[in-house]
């Protein structure tokens, strides 16, 4: 049996999104209007899914995601 979990955040305004992802120096800056964080059995993050609209910019696999952060600018 496989459940997946997946959490949306929308935001007013467009927002920056920071990854970090394995081998990366610097993280990712990503400009989204949606963010969906999906999670798989057991509460690990099997991915990251970023829109701009209905756009998606950014899809990233959880396993190579060291860290991530929303952010205003």
């Amino acid at each position: 049996m496989t459940i997946t979990v997946t959490t949306m955040y929308t935001f007013d305004m467009p927002k920056f999104v920071y990854v970090q992802i394995k081998g990366a120096e610097k993280p990712a800056r990503i400009k989204a209007e949606t963010f969906e964080k999906i999670e798989g059995t057991g509460g690990g993050l099997n991915r990251l899914v970023l829109k701009d609209g209905e756009t998606v910019v950014a899809e990233i696999k959880g396993a190579e995601i060291q860290g991530w952060w929303i952010q205003d600018e």
